[in-house]
């Protein structure tokens, strides 16, 4: 059978799969179960309970894990990823084993295929029905392997990421030659979230054999449409089952066409051994979390099985196919070959990158499984994820053969339907908006039913999106006839009752429904009753015409004859319709000449078998099957010991029970009645229960009737707990809530349940809930009684708490049940802050000594009540040099080296800042701590390591140097004098232009330079320094009419007070140091004030008189060395000493 389309959509998000074997690999092919090897095929199931081991299979408690040999309770499971802001759209279930070993000693399961399989979620366990896609076998050499599938979507949707799993189902492990015995499950999950790519994805089932004398099976996949240009993203995921490690052969591939088909390697790398009996998460990694996670094949090709036996019979994998998909692609060929190792694959997706799309269509539809007869409605979305509005959107859904139109809905826009096509002219839709669609048909012909809606705008091109249904064909009617006579045994003569029951057993209706019952010889009609249609009598045979009759219905006929011959009379009633044959009832009646008396009593058990802890009820029906009256009929029915009386009823007359013995009082039977007494007990212990009911009458023998009911022993309860506790990081003093979920995830309620929570000292517990029962508590004990927790159902206690102590705080929860063999823990933690905080930062690390270093201390209270008396410490090192501290509110004091500020309260959230600022003396490591203390609170630290360093030495030399300091900022202003200010404003007044030019002697400069030592800036070297330089210089100025060619000359006094940062090595001072005035620039700016501005240059020389390194200040010295001076400030760093200016 194909691959079967179960889900196709274009939006953002991603296919996952999860799954997992039920099954180890087994010793040798002809081994028994429960001998672990590296055969491959399996030889024990996977159970979810490591205490519980199949022979000699060790089991994984890393993950979980038993084996067992019962396929009855397999189990395994393995998580299900999801990134954050997914919503699951589809999930389906998928699994399948071998069911038939077709050797001597074999095993047939065949019975058991369609029974329903076990599947847990994160919010509890359920029990699946497959559906029927694949009712036919995979032969396998000889045995017969199977797939079944279930849509699982409302689960999975609603328990999101988490652990899940299944189980239950049918697989064998008798000795195989062929080693063909697995067992699994697989999980596909589609999910939508905005934050990942458009993608076109596509989810099928299948039921694939592939095997080396069958050619390769080739399948198409439409749907989709990559890139039109730039790269292409997609992958394949595949489940299959029955892949071995250790045999070689089976490949897969995929192309455009089955003409360009590419091998995929699978995750690990190897093309020739696809299945490798391998779960792969999305990732291309082993998953190792699954329960028997930690025990897999070692790949390769060929791979190996491990001698302790792994998971086997099982693949799942996601591989990239990015590099066999070209741009424009609609569609494409995969196919799965193999020429040595057989498997069948039973879940496939496709997920490929689109182009984010402006229009966007999704199509759903509900039900998805409907029977021929009933409603599907199909609803269809329409929306504008691009940044314009869609014009002009029309929307068309032609419906495909077997199903007829009923309705159609939808929120903007017009629709209609005509010559089959459903088509909605929707106009405009705005940006961010959608409009939605609901069409309702009615199934009328069974299969599967796909459904396309297509949607284009003025902007895009055709969309679609499809829907798939599974419509089953409509039951036939079914005829049963039933005919009683009452009494069996009567007198000649008398009146003999003839009871008819036409039923519709069946899935449809019956038309032109007749009954016949020609009266045997011997026999004279007296009446005949119907209570559907017309009933006649013709003198021999009595009609009924019932007409239609619907599921489920039926027709009761009495007929009353009296016989007049004595001996055996044959009654046959027979019924029919147009769509059914003739189905007949026969009654035998004894006439006799004298009545005869007899009681007879029968008696009937349900359920059977029965279940400890369960109801069961007995049914004892007593008649009279003779022609006359017995009185005092009395029914007495003894208890056995193992049965606990709960109640009893009868039709007529009374009952009793007084210590095990149920008596119930008839009285009268008229011939022919019967009446019915119901006695319901709960068994107390397994085994097989005997229990005899006897009836008598005044006119009859005692008459018994004896039943053997098996009680099964009671499925034990299966207690989880969980226990939270938020949040798990608190301040103290805040409170926290402890939660305790206690859940039961057996089959059978768990009775007396008591969960006992001891909270640690340190919490003060402010309030308690129960969902259900009652609580106690002693001192820091809370013991909450539950009573009984069905199956499948949860109690809960919550417990409110404020913190009294700091540090992480551990609290462990019990649960424990009467029918529960074993306690459960759940363990949380919490841990508890400081409210008093403090933290310690340093200006720079590392630091330079001489330099200005300073530390920020922020103190802070993180709760929500007050601190009071907050005192901070710091004990200042004594290789550096207070220079000063500040805080809010000047709440400091410097005592020696220990800086102390009394801050007084802190509020809840609040924090302040102190800065201490010192000077580094030493070259090494500084150490500083401060310390916070509070009332009612232990003290907090916070320490802060420095780096103090000296500078590299960068230059060494033996002869005269010059060094170069250049200014060219410094700007003097001077008025014109009076003798020259009419010259100047007479040109101006005209019009004209004065031209200036200066003259200076850099000769006759003279200055005077003095060095301040210790000053404190950050510096490169052993000693800081400002050099102060006073100088002065005659300037000669001439201004020039550019009219007349007049001149005015006047001679200015220029003073400059200039300081630079130096870095002076011992022993330089000011009589090592000559300074002269270097340049002077004049620039005319003629204004009303008639300034000229003046800007002086000047250079200062430094003469080494010995040989010692030589460092400058980098902020505004460089090395002259045959260097251009600047024309400003700016800051050239030498190539030759890069290890002198690391910050530049």
């Amino acid at each position: 059978m194909p691959f079967i389309l179960r889900f196709s959509t274009i939006t953002r998000g991603a296919i996952t799969f999860t799954g997992n074997s039920l099954g180890i690999s087994r010793a040798s092919r002809f081994s028994p179960a429960c001998t672990p090897g590296t055969a491959d095929a399996i030889g024990s199931f996977i159970i979810n309970n490591p205490t519980v081991m199949c022979g000699t299979v060790p089991s994984s408690p890393a993950t979980g894990g038993g084996t067992t040999n019962m396929y009855m309770v397999n189990f395994s499971t393995n998580s299900l990823v999801l990134p954050p802001g997914s919503t699951v759209v589809y999930a389906e279930l998928v699994w399948g084993g071998t069911y038939l070993i077709n050797t001597p000693g074999g095993e047939d399961l065949s019975a058991r295929l369609n029974d329903p399989v076990r599947f847990s979620t994160p919010t509890g366990m359920f029990n699946i029905q497959p559906e029927t896609f694949f009712n036919y076998a995979v032969n396998i050499q000889g045995d017969l392997g199977y797939v079944r599938s279930a849509n699982v979507t409302a689960l999975v949707a609603g328990g999101g990421a988490g652990t899940y799993g299944a189980g239950k189902i049918v697989g064998t492990l008798v000795p195989d030659p062929n080693t063909t015995s697995f067992a699994g499950w697989s999980l596909g999950v589609v999910y939508v979230n905005p934050a990942l790519p458009f993608r076109s994805m596509n989810l099928y089932v299948g039921n694939v054999p592939i095997q080396a004398i069958s050619p390769p099976v080739n399948e198409m996949i439409g749907n989709f449409q990559t890139p039109s240009t730039g790269p292409i993203t997609g992958r394949l995921l595949v489940s299959a089952q029955e892949g071995d490690a250790a045999i070689t052969g089976d490949f897969v591939r995929f192309g455009p066409t089955l003409s360009s088909l590419t091998t995929i390697p699978q995750p690990a790398g190897f093309t020739n051994n696809f299945f490798q009996s391998l779960i792969y998460d999305d990732n291309g990694n082993i998953n190792s979390t699954a329960t028997f996670g930690d025990r897999n094949p070692i790949p390769g090709q060929p791979g190996s099985n491990i001698i302790e036996g792994n998971r086997q019979g099982w693949d799942i994998s996601n591989v990239s196919i990015s590099n066999s998909l070209v741009n424009g692609q609609t569609s494409a060929a995969i196919q799965f070959g193999t020429n040595g190792d057989g498997y069948t694959v039973n879940l496939l997706a496709i997920q490929i990158d689109n182009i984010p799309p402006t229009l966007l269509l999704e199509k759903t539809s509900f039900p998805d499984t409907v029977t021929v007869g009933e409603e599907i409605v199909y609803t269809i979305v329409v929306s504008n994820d691009g940044d314009s509005p869609l014009v002009n959107t029309v929307l068309t859904d032609p419906l495909p053969a077997g199903v007829t139109f009923q309705s159609v809905q939808t929120t903007q826009g017009s629709a209609s339907f005509a010559a089959g096509t459903v088509t909605v002219d929707i106009g405009t839709i705005p940006v961010g908006q959608s409009v939605t669609v609901n069409i309702t048909v009615l199934a009328t012909a069974a299969g599967l039913i796909s459904n396309t809606a297509s949607a284009q705008a003025n902007q895009t091109g055709i969309i679609s999106s499809t829907a798939v249904n599974t419509v089953n064909p409509l039951p036939p009617p079914i005829l049963e006839i039933e005919k009683l006579d009452f009494p069996p045994i009567v007198a000649v003569n008398s009146e003999l009752v003839y009871i008819i029951f036409v039923s519709n057993i069946g899935g449809s209706t019956a038309t032109n429904v007749v009954m016949n019952d020609p009266l045997p010889a011997g026999t004279t009609f007296v009446s005949a009753e119907s209570d559907q249609g017309t009933i006649s009598f013709d003198g021999t045979t009595i009609t009924n015409d019932i007409g239609s009759l619907a599921p489920g219905e039926t027709v009761v006929i009495f007929i009353v004859v009296i016989p007049t011959v004595t001996g055996t009379v044959l009654n046959t009633a027979t019924t029919f319709s147009d769509e059914t044959t003739p189905q007949s009832s026969t009654t035998e009646t004894l006439v006799i000449e004298e009545p005869i008396l007899e009681l007879m009593i029968s008696k009937f058990a349900g359920p059977d078998p029965a279940t400890v802890g369960e109801e069961l009820i007995y049914t004892i029906v007593v008649s009279n099957e003779t022609t006359e009256l017995l009185t005092g009929v009395e029914v007495v029915d003894v208890l056995p010991p193992s049965l606990v009386f709960v109640s009893a009823e009868t039709t007529q007359g009374t009952v009793t029970e007084v210590a095990g013995t149920v008596t119930a009082l008839i009285g009268d039977l008229d011939p022919g009645q019967s009446e019915i007494i119901t006695i319901t007990v709960i068994p107390t212990a397994p085994g097989i229960v005997t229990n005899t009911a006897t009836a008598t009458s005044n006119q009859t023998a005692p008459v018994s009737s004896t039943i053997d009911t098996t009680v099964n022993a009671l499925p034990p309860a299966f207690l989880t707990i969980e226990k939270l506790a938020e949040p798990n990081l608190v301040t103290l003093g805040n409170e926290v809530i402890f939660q305790v979920t206690v859940c039961n995830m057996g089959e059978t309620a768990a009775t007396n349940v008591v969960a006992v929570d001891t909270l640690p000292a340190g919490v003060e517990v402010t309030g308690i809930q129960v969902s259900e029962g009652t609580f106690t508590q002693v001192g820091q004990t809370i013991t909450a009684s539950f009573g009984v927790i069905a199956p499948g159902t949860c109690a809960m206690i919550t417990i409110e708490a404020i913190t009294a102590v700091t540090g992480t705080l551990t609290n462990t929860a019990v649960v424990t049940a009467d029918n529960v063999e074993d306690s459960e823990t759940a363990t949380a933690s919490i841990t508890v802050l400081q409210p008093l905080a403090i933290s310690k930062q340093a200006s720079s690390n590392p630091v330079l000594v001489g330099s200005l270093l300073q530390y920020t201390i922020s103190v802070a209270n993180l709760g929500e009540l007050p601190l009071t008396n907050v005192i901070v410490r710091d004990v200042i090192p004594p290789t550096v040099e207070f220079v000063s501290v500040q805080s809010e509110g000047d709440t400091c004091s410097v005592s020696g080296q220990t800086v102390t500020c009394l801050l007084g309260t802190l509020e809840g959230q609040q924090e302040q800042t102190i800065i201490i600022t010192v000077i580094p003396l030493l070259e090494g490591v500084v150490t500083n701590t401060a310390t916070a203390q509070a009332d009612n609170t232990p003290p907090v630290t916070a320490t802060i390591t420095t780096l103090v360093v000296r500078p590299l030495e960068c230059i060494s030399v033996s002869k005269l140097f010059d060094w170069v300091v250049t200014r060219s900022d410094f700007i003097v202003e001077e008025s014109i004098p009076e003798n020259c200010r009419a010259f100047v404003e007479q040109a101006i007044a005209g019009g004209r232009q004065v031209l200036v030019s200066c003259n200076a002697v850099p000769a006759t400069g003279e200055c005077s330079i003095t060095v301040v030592k210790r000053l404190p800036l950050p510096i490169i070297g052993s000693q800081a320094a400002i050099v102060l330089t006073t100088c002065s210089a005659e300037v000669t100025i001439t201004l020039t009419d550019s009219g007349t060619g007049e001149t005015c000359t006047f001679t200015l006094l220029v003073k400059n007070n200039e300081k630079v940062s130096l870095c002076l090595p011992l022993p330089l001072d000011e009589s090592n140091i000559t300074s002269q005035i270097f340049d002077i620039h004049c620039a005319a700016r003629i204004t009303e004030s008639l300034t000229i501005e003046l800007q002086l240059d000047w250079c200062l020389e430094l003469i080494v008189k010995f040989t010692i390194p030589m460092m400058v200040e980098a902020t505004f010295c460089q090395p002259r060395a045959l260097i251009p001076i600047p024309e400003a400030c700016s800051i050239s760093v030498p190539m030759q000493c890069p290890t002198l200016f690391p910050f530049v």
